[in-house]
């Protein structure tokens, strides 16, 4: 507690590619200015607190083989500081360049930012089994990588703070090979959206909403759209297949442009 790094420097546990099997257990992580837990290669992070930190409350990058589970992991990223900005920070957790990333059975509430973040050169990814609820953005966010698997997760009140799709429950921003299924979510900003970007290429090539399969899911809206746009939806191997809805207007669904239940099916 109360590690005082700069805003964007590591904290108590600043593990690496170099620093193998850690395992953080038990513990509980509040009150520090920088991020509090960097994993490494093979880290465990189990049965943590990890809450009222000033920057996000786990970070990674260029690792493997990690294992987030059954954490609580809320009120994270106090600086406030809004997720689309230079700093691109703003989360409960957020991780870069990584393969084989699970992130299972978690309370990730109430951070000022994303609940749980993947941005950019990641595969492999597991996000299963979480309750991610009133994150002030986005709820669960892929962005700019190549397969995860997002399931089974309890999803609501996210997005508050957000402008359009930008508060989406879940949210797939030009990354591709993410299946979204049996999920729940339930009064976010907006349901699930994937959109499109010029981000150029990674390590698997460029970086494009391509083959994603959002099906199984239950999703419950009062306002907001759900849907894919900004050209991703030129991209037929993009599919929503089998899922539940539960609404209040039928204006809910984009596929492009805005269009209503009856063009939705």
């Amino acid at each position: 507690t109360r590690f005082n790094p700069p805003n964007q420097g590591t904290g108590i546990f600043n593990l690496s590619t170099g620093e193998s099997r850690f395992l953080i257990e038990g513990c509980e992580i509040s009150n520090n200015r920088g991020t509090p837990v960097v994993v490494g290669n093979g880290t465990h992070v189990l049965n943590n607190s990890i809450h009222d930190n000033r920057w996000v409350g786990i970070g990674g990058y260029e690792v493997a083989a990690v294992k987030i589970d059954h954490n609580e992991i809320f009120n994270n990223y106090l600086a406030d500081i809004p997720p689309d900005t230079a700093t691109g920070d703003a989360s409960g957790m957020k991780f870069a360049k990584t393969a084989d990333v699970a992130v299972t059975n978690n309370v990730v509430r109430d951070n000022h930012g994303v609940g749980i973040w993947f941005d950019t050169d990641n595969i492999w990814t597991v996000i299963d089994g979480n309750v991610v609820a009133g994150n002030a953005f986005r709820g669960i966010m892929v962005e700019a990588s190549y397969g995860a698997a997002i399931s089974n997760n309890i999803i609501t009140e996210n997005g508050k703070l957000s402008g359009w799709i930008a508060g989406a429950g879940i949210l797939i921003s030009t990354a591709s090979n993410v299946e979204v299924f049996r999920n729940v979510l339930g009064n976010n900003a907006q349901g699930i959206i994937g959109f499109q970007q010029d981000r150029g290429r990674g390590s698997r090539g460029e970086y494009v909403t391509r083959n994603n399969h959002i099906h199984d899911n239950f999703i419950a809206m009062a306002d907001g759209i759900t849907g894919f746009t900004s050209g991703a939806e030129l991209d037929k191997t993009n599919r929503f297949s089998g899922n539940h809805y539960t609404l209040k207007r039928s204006a809910a669904f984009i596929w492009g442009n805005k269009t209503d239940v009856t063009g939705w099916l």
